[in-house]
């Protein structure tokens, strides 16, 4: 059978063409033409572009340099229309679909198609997948920093707009080849991408130019290869620089590279002497810079990769950089870190770096694995064992839950969810609730699947080919249309909660979706039919065809509940559905901290937690909930307020360990089990209504948690419980699994209706 591999390169039409993609992708497609030169996987390799995209000579002549006989393909592929998304995609796809078609008929289709994006995410292309399934799809994913840092990047909301319309073709990816491992763990937190499905392919440094072009800039100079974004964290990088400098009378240069607008270089002068901003410069004119400078500096917040750091290595620079995930990664040991938030720490490691003696051992060694070579065989490899998981028809479920912006942990979950559910399902969402400022993470549900806020007032139509509905029930009143809804048209219940009065309050008092009656007729049968830990449920559980709880004491309780109405409805037990990381060694330094996150200012928890004393540990409380952390900061204690996701993580993961007591702290303990954070249950775990891992301890009184605390400080059980607790919900507590169950219990329902 021949097999053929098409290779989307639109980008070689956009301005990224010049910039870090543009020169990764080269560099990959070419190492990956000369790899198959020797293992012969493919039979023929594509390079598609668009015949209606301009695109400059300078790249036909470089990928003739670097590939044998490349066979370019111009198919009729339009540009990206941000307002036309669908128009666009729709247009693109037909044709991909027609060239493919043409390929089966000349190999009488005896052929196997793969089909690889360079930059799916890319501005001014419009990148998409072929719609047959027994295609193998994957792409090239360079980062998620618009989604992370939505606060400062979709203040546009073309910005906005363009980055989520395009996340409707990666989650069609069957694998997801990452720059880095940091950026394989971001897809599977973030959007929660199946770990399985997402392979790091690393890098290599960049040949800019095979010769170098002198610069007339005064020595001794540092590098700072940067960019016009916020989180290149160019003030505080000059700041530290300015330190530095001082202590050297001034004798230093800085070269910022790349383009700054005249405002922005007045702005930017101003905070040191001696800077020289290049502008955008040729491939010989950076050749000179890397090899000329004493220190290569890099001060960003956050990167994919940082190609910089590798080029400076392959000309033996000194690196001070930022201490951050995806620079660890490269190496512990090679260059000097510096905490980004501070101008002095950035001075500090400048001053170490101009000083030091490269250890050419170690860089050698960190550059024999990012080699463009080991990008393309890991490449290889990623498609020899790719499935397709894609159901060729696929059932559409409708979803009732809470809008994604939300603060809840089950507005979170219900979005990253969708990655996997996508797979097996067509979707289409109801949510609930409307939020303006400072949401927690932008909401992709109404880009990647048909979504209407019911908080809006708009029809709740349930499709008539909708197979089954799920709802998801929090105790808030974000909750009240999805609890309507699910009386009105019976489903699968996700209970998130046991508590629903305030629900019920809302439909009455706010909505006005029910009568007086009827809210007096639900408080009379709560009355009536009482049962211990579930409040107001009666209705709602009577009525539905299945239903999810997240521990074994809510399924006795929602189980005594239907006994007393005479009602069988069958309940399964699933575990809380979390992200697991793809590469579990790639997690913070641990800091001797212990950490809590929304204990209850009243709560036996929180008290016991506060009465910790233990030398080598810090304290630390997390506050997801604005009026917890307000009650607590005002008792003086360590408080830390989560703002948006990426805080979340970047707290819970320093953690060695976390006191959990209810359900939504215990939820935040498996969350931070992923890093391998031990969970301290503070009080009966028969309190919470969510199963924890089994790798978690309890603990009833303060005695018991400074026990564990001291044991918790022996190096060899730290390493231990590590293990254990990460290899805890790589499988039991997925995305994966929770979808499997649902689609258990679509199958077992669909079954008993046939007979």
């Amino acid at each position: 059978m021949k097999r053929v591999l098409m290779i989307d390169a639109q980008v070689f039409h956009t301005v990224a063409w010049h910039r870090g993609m543009g020169k990764y992708s080269t560099e990959l497609i070419a190492a990956m033409a000369k790899l198959n030169y020797e293992k012969k996987r493919w039979d023929s390799v594509e390079i598609i572009l668009s015949s209606r995209l301009p695109l400059e000579d300078e790249v036909i002549k470089i990928l003739n340099q670097k590939i044998d006989s490349p066979k370019f393909v111009y198919l009729d592929l339009a540009r990206d229309e941000i307002t036309n998304a669908s128009a666009i995609m729709g247009h693109n796809r037909k044709i991909i679909d027609q060239h493919i078609d043409r390929l089966i008929v000349e190999n009488s289709a005896d052929v196997e198609l793969e089909f690889l994006v360079l930059s799916p995410m890319q501005g001014g292309i419009c990148s998409v997948f072929p719609t047959n399934p027994a295609v193998h799809k994957a792409a090239v994913f360079y980062d998620l920093i618009p989604f992370m840092f939505h606060e400062i990047y979709f203040r546009n909301k073309i910005a906005e707009m363009e980055f989520l319309t395009k996340l409707v073709e990666l989650l069609k990816s069957d694998i997801y080849l990452a720059i880095s491992k940091t950026v394989a763990n971001d897809l599977a937190i973030y959007l929660g991408v199946d770990p399985a499905r997402i392979k790091s392919i690393d890098g290599g440094p960049i040949e800019h130019a095979q010769k170098s072009k002198k610069l007339n800039i005064n020595k001794p100079f540092i590098l700072m290869p940067t960019g016009n974004d916020l989180r290149k964290n160019n003030r505080l990088g000059i700041q530290g620089f300015n330190e530095f400098n001082q202590q050297h009378d001034n004798s230093y240069t800085l070269v910022i590279t790349s383009y700054f607008d005249p405002d922005q270089v007045v702005e930017l002068s101003k905070i040191a002497e001696n800077i020289v901003f290049t502008g955008n410069i040729s491939g010989e004119e950076l050749n000179y810079l890397y090899e000329e400078c004493e220190v290569l500096l890099f001060p960003s917040e956050y990167e994919g990769l940082g190609l910089p750091v590798l080029e400076a290595m392959e000309k033996n620079k000194p690196v001070a950089c930022s201490d951050i995930m995806v620079f660890r990664e490269i190496s512990n040991d090679a260059f000097y870190f510096f905490d980004p938030a501070y101008g002095t720490a950035i001075a500090a490691a400048l001053e170490l770096a101009s000083v030091a003696v490269v250890d050419k051992s170690i860089y050698t060694e960190v550059l024999k694995k990012y080699a463009w070579e080991s990008s393309a065989l890991a490449t290889l490899k990623a498609f020899e064992n790719v499935v397709p998981t894609e159901f060729e028809e696929k059932k559409l479920l409708t979803i009732f839950g809470p809008n994604p912006e939300g603060k809840s942990m089950a507005a979170r979950t219900v979005q990253r969810l969708h990655s996997e559910l996508s797979r097996r399902y067509a979707t289409n969402y109801f949510i609930e609730g409307e939020y303006t400022n400072g949401t927690p993470r932008p909401n992709m549900l109404p880009f990647v699947a048909e979504t209407l806020n019911v908080s809006k007032d708009v029809p709740m139509n349930i499709k008539d080919e909708s197979v089954m509905t799920i709802y998801h029930v929090t105790g808030d009143q974000d909750s009240s249309k999805t609890l309507f809804a699910a009386i009105a048209n019976p489903g699968i219940l996700v209970l998130h909660t046991l508590e629903i009065a305030e629900v019920w309050r809302s439909l009455f008092e706010e909505d006005g979706m029910v009568s007086k009656d009827r809210y007096e007729f639900e408080i009379l049968l709560n009355e009536k039919t009482h049962t211990q830990g579930i409040t107001m449920m009666a209705s709602l559980v009577s009525h539905q065809k299945a239903i999810i709880v997240f521990s074994q004491k809510s399924q006795k309780i929602v189980k005594n509940l239907l006994d007393h109405l005479g009602v069988d409805v069958p309940i399964f037990v699933a575990n809380y559905p979390v992200s697991s990381l793809v590469y579990k060694e790639l997690v913070p330094g641990k800091k001797n901290l212990i950490g809590a996150l929304d204990l209850k200012p009243d709560s036996h928890g929180l008290a016991v937690f506060s009465e910790l004393k233990n030398p080598s540990f810090e304290k630390l409380y997390i506050a997801d909930d604005t009026r917890l952390y307000d009650k607590v900061r005002a008792s003086g204690f360590p408080s830390l307020k989560v703002v948006n996701d990426r805080y979340f993580e970047n707290n819970i993961s320093r953690l060695d360990l976390i006191a959990a007591s209810g359900d939504r702290p215990s939820i935040a303990a498996i969350e931070a089990a992923r890093y391998g954070v031990g969970a301290v249950y503070i009080d009966s775990p028969d309190l919470t209504l969510i199963d924890l891992p089994k790798s978690h301890m309890s603990a009833s009184g303060i005695g018991e948690l400074s026990k564990i605390v001291d044991k918790f400080a022996m190096d060899s059980y730290t390493a231990k419980l590590f293990s254990k607790t990460q290899s805890g919900i790589e499988n039991d507590y997925s995305y994966r699994s929770f979808v499997e169950l649902i689609g258990l219990i679509i199958d077992k329902l669909e079954g008993s209706q046939a007979q």
